[in-house]
This record gives structure tokens, sequence and C-alpha cells, in this order.
């Protein structure tokens, strides 16, 4: 009978191990299932935050572009303005001088071209005439000087015109008084002049009146005329004068009461430069 009971006993005990087993079993089993669980969880929490850090840095990183892009806009609109500034405040003088300097320049580019000359006239004499110009250095003149207050003589009278045709005739008569001038010279003197021109539009707030700028060298003038566009633009037209009387002079006076400005009447006349 005590080995039946101590029989029972034992598989009580044994089934009691059992079931206890079994419950940590499924308690383990369950507690992994729940770290896992959880490791899931703060896995895709994770990577929701990863997307939600790229798109914010996506929208960071577009208004910086933004921002650049308009740094760049910024820094052409200031450097215009400092230019734009530069000429404004440059005396307005000394702005026709360079702007009326690099009309000359170009000019003597074109004479130092002979492929150039060469397309507009197959004359010898007019070749010769730009092979005479090409010698000069046109970017070193020896003196630049402003005339203003310029009339024209009788047998040019234009006072009876009305507005506009008399200032549009005015300054076309101003931008053609090189033409004019090298006419006393011979033909192939204003054919070789009407090759060699240049002209330029800028803009500039001083000028108050058309003028004429003289550059001189040796043996020949580049002459620029300088009238109003309207709005504060200027229009500039250049053209050599052929004329070694342009050699001795070494004032505005002597400039104005030389033969070549026969056919006009300065009343006002400095040199520049």
């Amino acid at each position: 009978m005590k080995n039946i009971i101590k029989t029972v006993s034992l598989a009580a005990a044994l089934a009691m191990l059992t079931a206890c087993s079994a419950a940590e079993d499924v308690s383990e089993t369950a507690e992994k299932t729940s770290a896992s669980e959880n490791t899931a969880r703060e896995e895709s929490m994770s990577e929701l935050q990863t997307e939600d850090m790229t798109e914010g840095d996506m929208s960071d990183k577009a208004p910086t572009e933004e921002a650049a892009e308009g740094d760049m806009s910024d820094k052409a609109v200031t450097e215009e303005s400092i230019a734009d500034n530069a000429a404004e405040n440059m005396d307005t003088n000394e702005l026709l001088a360079d702007k009326g300097l690099g009309i000359a320049k170009n000019i003597d580019l074109m004479a130092e071209n002979k492929e150039y000359v060469a397309l507009f006239s197959s004359g010898e004499e007019i070749k010769q005439k730009a092979e005479e110009i090409a010698v000069t250095d046109l970017s070193s003149p020896k003196a630049v000087y402003k005339l203003s207050g310029i009339t024209f003589k009788d047998d040019m009278d234009i006072s009876a015109f009305e507005e506009p045709l008399k200032t549009k005739l005015y300054n076309r008569m101003l931008g053609s008084a090189a033409n004019v001038i090298n006419a006393a010279n011979g033909v192939d003197a204003v054919a070789a002049s009407s090759i060699l021109t240049d002209s330029d539009s800028f803009i500039c707030k001083g000028l108050d009146e058309p003028c004429l700028y003289c550059y001189t060298y040796d043996g020949c003038c580049v002459m620029i005329s300088f009238v109003s566009g309207g709005e504060d633009i200027v229009n500039a037209n250049g053209s050599v004068v052929l004329s070694d009387e342009l050699s001795s002079v070494t004032s505005a006076e002597e400039l104005i009461s030389s033969d070549i400005f026969d056919m006009m009447y300065v009343e006002n006349a400095k040199k520049i430069r």
C-alpha cells in the first residue's frame, strides 16, 4: 500500500514538474514573442524617424538651395548697382573721354586689319590711307579736347526747321563733321574715314548738350560726337580725320582756330586730358 502511495506521489510530483516546466516554456516563449514584437516596433519607429529626418533634410536643403540662388541673384544685382553707381559718380567729361577712347581703339583694330579694309574697298589709295592710320597707336592720344556750343556756318543753317526735325538734323551734322573736314583732303580720305568708323550707346546722366571730342595724334585725329538719345542714353559716333595740321596743336584755342574747323563756330573748347 505504501508503495502505491509513493508511486502515486512520485507520479503527481512528476506531473507538477512537467506542468511547471511547460508553464515556464510558455512564459519564456511569451516573453521572447513580446521582446520580438517590441524590437520590431522599435525598428519600425526608427525607420519612421529616419524617413522624417530625411524628409526634413530635403526640406531644409530646398530652402538652402533657394537661398543660394537668391544670394547669386542679389550678388548680380549688387555688382550691376556698383557699376551703375561708379558710372554715375564719375565725372561726365571723364566718362565721355573713356567711352570715346574705346571707340578710337576699335577704329585702330579696323585699320590694322587688312582683310577688314579689303571687304569695303579694293582701291589701293584707300588701302594706303588705312595703312597710314594703322601705324598710329590710336589707344594713346597726345591730347583729348571737348568742343561744345557748336553752331554751323550760314551755308549749313538749320534754324528754319521746326522740332524735332531741327534737333535730328543738328545731331546728324555733328556726327558727319569728320567727313566734311575730310572732304578737303580728297575723295580717298573721305572713303577711308567712312570705312573706319565706330559707334556706341551708353547711360550718362550729365550730358547737357551735344558735343565733339577730338583725340589728337601725329597726322590724324579721331573725332567723336556725343548726342542725347533720351532717358539718359547717349549715342556716340566716331570717325578718323586725316590732317597733318593737328600734329602741332597744343591747346584748345589752337584746335578751334585751325582750318579744319572752318565750317563751324565753337563756343566752348577745353582740354580734358
